[in-house]
């Protein structure tokens, strides 16, 4: 039996177009996708471990922030304290303060003057102790 050559083409194209698909679809298979649900689902969470980082970074900061603020106007309370005693000359003493705990340098003229400036610092509120580093230096 002899068939023509159109119909042998049309014969091997059909049979070409029935295999073919399923052969590529075998080849071509991948793994079920994710549903959606579960890819927002991560990103939620994703997006909620980076916010709850940067509220604690943030949280970490102001702390400091207002830690550095009270320390300066404590430091600036005792300053102005010693400032206001007429017996010292409280812009020979400088303060340094840090978590209550006041840090004072510079000279007075005598030992009653050097227990007067712990004793005004003492007595300022927010004031927990007083490290006295005032040297007596005579005429000062």
């Amino acid at each position: 039996m002899i068939i023509d050559k159109n119909k042998r083409k049309r014969i091997t194209l059909t049979a070409l177009a029935v295999v073919l698909p399923s052969g590529l679809g075998a080849c071509n298979q991948q793994p079920p996708a994710e549903k959606p649900e579960q890819n927002i689902g991560r990103a939620a969470e994703s997006a909620k471990q980076k916010i709850d980082l940067a509220k604690a970074a943030v949280a970490e900061k102001a702390a400091a922030s207002g830690d550095a603020v009270e320390n300066a106007a404590l430091t600036a309370r005792v300053k102005a304290a010693l400032i206001a005693e007429p017996s010292i000359k409280g812009l020979a003493i400088d303060v340094d303060s840090k978590d209550g705990i006041v840090t004072l340098f510079g000279t007075v003229d005598n030992l009653a003057n050097r227990d007067k400036v712990t004793h005004v610092a003492s007595g300022v509120e927010g004031v927990r102790s007083v490290l006295n580093n005032v040297k007596i230096i005579s005429g000062s």
